[in-house]
């Protein structure tokens, strides 16, 4: 059974608005850092940092390229970066 997708409708495009455009405009302004120093740029905490950039990435908006032990975020090429 398919069934469409709610956020998109189906059209393979989703809406970045709220926390998620902000955690966007916040990897656009400190590229290469990891969640924790974003989470701390941003005041909020470090969990909710994270999912909102597995967020992105799974939407194709940020990579996350891992450095060691830590993950690295930075904007997708053609993401508006």
């Amino acid at each position: 059974m398919l069934t469409t997708c709610s956020k998109c409708g189906g059209s393979g495009h989703a809406e970045v608005t709220g926390v998620y455009e902000s955690t966007f405009r916040l990897v656009r302004l400190h590229p290469d850092c990891n969640g924790a120093q974003l989470a701390h740029a941003a005041e909020c905490k470090e969990t909710a940092m994270n999912n909102r950039l597995v967020w992105l990435e799974r939407h194709g908006f940020v990579n996350g390229m891992w450095n060691g032990r830590e993950r690295i975020w930075r904007i997708s090429e053609g993401a508006g970066g």
